[in-house]
């Protein structure tokens, strides 16, 4: 949900028009400021257009979930530019790093409208203008805030990929400058979670979900409320469009005055058939069976086997563990960790060494007890669990229980 500034299809120029292109704007959003402190009437805002800009998602990672920018047009002037709250840039250091432990840092752009509106013509995304119904009065303060928002260092924000981002600043901004109160006609679904809502933009993309899976935890399968259900920009187009401003004097008016389809979503190229994580979980499910039947029929023991599997999910381990110290809210607290133990890489290995001497150590026992834990907490639906994870889960509970059977024969 953002805006990679230094790579935009094939525009080259785009960074140097974007560096002219924020002074000059800069310098107008300093003047509203500026007036407004003053007193000044504000007639000349009477000619200005403020518009909620949804885009659709394209084919690159950051925009599997759409984007939201706010376009400004002021018909007298000539100005018309898109104020963004999810300008990014990967060349950072550590950026993926930073962004999985939630200390990335989002800012506030400013760029033409013609720019922007190309970029997403490129990529074949619809964009979507919702113009807002602002009086003159809440113009004014609209463009105080945003020219508060651009000073140093208010533009630059530590974003939060469900509370702080570009469609929720963009929300925020609005609202506050609102003489009145905004009122929502839609409701949230019963059962809807911020996992069933990334679900929904990930459908075309398996291991992007199961990314996502993996690093979520327990917060992020609880019912939300509405302003939290907002974070998508697709939510937050169709929330806008039922919206309304109440006055204190009991007064209604509608939030958006007009919708316009600025472009419409291009169909792209039919993507090809990739292998889906559940398939690769389902094959590791029917090795371990296989493995599994060889051993017992060649009185064998595999212990490769069940060391490669616990190296993979000791090393996934280190990583969910790490997530605990995330500022990223719903990521803490993650069950899948009774799975991906970093502990396996200890414990799991000593286990395999002395069922190669004869002896099945305690560890075995604790990894029954820790997986059956896991599918109780999907099961009683605390915690969603990918299918692929699943199938992994009973493959390393069959292993285990196969060790525990084998201490049982030994000990008629």
């Amino acid at each position: 949900m953002g805006i990679n500034v230094c790579y935009l299809g094939n525009i080259s120029y785009f960074c140097i028009v974007k560096q002219i292109y924020i002074y000059l704007t800069a310098l107008f959003l300093l003047s509203a400021a500026t007036l407004k402190a003053s007193g000044g009437e504000g007639a000349e805002y009477d000619s200005l257009r403020v518009s909620l800009l949804t885009c659709s998602p394209h084919d690159e990672v950051y925009s599997l979930y759409g984007h939201t920018a706010i376009r400004v047009e002021n018909k007298s002037s000539g100005e018309d530019f898109v104020i963004n709250y999810g300008v990014f840039s990967f060349d950072k250091p550590f950026f993926l790093l930073r962004f999985v432990f939630g200390l990335t840092d989002y800012e506030m752009g400013i760029l033409p409208y013609d720019i922007f509106l190309r970029e997403y013509a490129y990529y074949g995304s619809s964009v979507t203008e919702q113009e807002i119904a602002f009086t003159t009065e809440e113009k004014l303060r609209f463009m105080a805030a945003a020219a508060e928002n651009y000073r140093e260092p208010n533009r630059v924000y530590r974003y939060n990929y469900f509370y702080d981002n570009c469609t929720t600043r963009a929300r925020d901004i609005i609202v506050g400058a609102v003489e009145g109160m905004v009122v929502y006609n839609d409701s949230v679904p019963e059962g809807l979670t911020f996992r069933k809502m990334i679900h929904s933009k990930t459908e075309n993309n398996p291991w992007a979900r199961l990314g996502n899976d993996l690093l979520l935890g327990v917060g992020a399968d609880r019912q939300l409320t509405l302003s939290e259900m907002q974070f998508l920009p697709q939510e937050m187009l169709v929330s806008a469009d039922s919206a309304y401003i109440l006055l204190d004097n009991g007064e209604k008016r509608r939030l958006v005055s007009r919708t316009t389809t600025l472009l419409k979503e291009r169909g792209g190229e039919r993507q090809e058939k990739t292998v889906e994580p559940v398939w690769v979980g389902g094959a590791i499910l029917l090795l371990t069976m296989m493995l599994s039947f060889v051993e017992w029929r060649k009185k064998w023991y595999l212990w490769w086997y069940d060391t490669l599997l616990f190296l993979l999910c000791g090393l996934c381990g280190i990583i969910l563990t790490a997530m605990i110290f995330s500022q990223h809210p719903t990521v803490s607290l993650n069950a899948q960790i009774l799975l991906f133990n970093p502990l396996l890489l200890v414990y799991g290995i000593i286990g395999v060494r002395k069922f190669r001497k004869g002896d099945v150590h305690w560890f075995w026992l604790l990894e029954i007890l820790m997986l059956c834990l896991l599918l109780v907490v999907f099961s009683f639906e605390i915690q969603w669990i990918d299918p692929s994870v699943r199938l992994l889960t009973l493959s390393l509970l069959l292993r285990s229980a196969l060790k525990i059977r084998y201490r049982k024969e030994m000990t008629e």
